[in-house]
């Protein structure tokens, strides 16, 4: 009996550690008037054992270990901790004419937290990343994927920060931009 069960713990232990990082997807293959059909497929399987992190990105996250922050860094922004999405009220026409800006920043003694307001493709989701131009500009970057619908809608996003003020360039920064667009800028103090 032990023995039995010692191969049942085994195999179920393989089970369990292979399924780990493979991503299955299902999704419905009928038309819109026939009965729901699903189908399966692997769209991820994670074969890179010598490395720690993964490289799955899901919803609204940060577009980790990019150029962009690595130089960041340099300035004192020492890591871009999480981005979060969240609706505005505004949809419809006005989110077609509303244009993007800088809602607030908030500077503590080893944190920066900017939230802005943009208008994207309803159905998007977003990758956030940083970058330091002119090294005196926070360039806040939003890449919008996902689906896509036939609207506008505007999002809330509040970019999370750890800051190092005492190490790097941090005091030469005294503005923040969104995606490069000279219109968003507004000053840090």
């Amino acid at each position: 009996m032990k023995y039995i069960l010692s191969i049942i713990f085994v195999f179920i232990s393989l089970l369990t550690y292979s399924q780990q990082d493979t991503v299955f997807f299902k999704y419905n293959i009928a038309d819109y008037d026939e009965p729901v059909s699903y189908t399966t497929d692997t769209i991820i399987f994670y074969d890179r054992p010598f490395t720690k992190d993964r490289d799955m990105l899901i919803g609204t996250t940060v577009l980790p270990w990019t150029s962009g922050q690595m130089n960041a860094r340099s300035f004192g922004i020492s890591f871009f901790k999480s981005i979060t999405s969240e609706p505005c009220k505004t949809s419809g026409e006005e989110a077609y004419r509303m244009k993007d800006e800088i809602i607030s920043v908030v500077e503590t003694e080893n944190e920066l937290i900017v939230s802005i307001k943009i208008s994207a493709n309803c159905c998007h989701t977003f990758l956030g990343d940083v970058d330091v131009f002119d090294e005196n500009t926070i360039n806040l970057i939003t890449h919008g994927y996902g689906s896509w619908c036939a609207c506008m809608c505007c999002f809330g996003l509040t970019f999370h920060f750890d800051t190092m003020k005492e190490w790097g360039d941090y005091s030469k920064l005294e503005y923040i931009i969104i995606n490069g667009r000279e219109e968003t800028r507004r000053k840090i103090r």
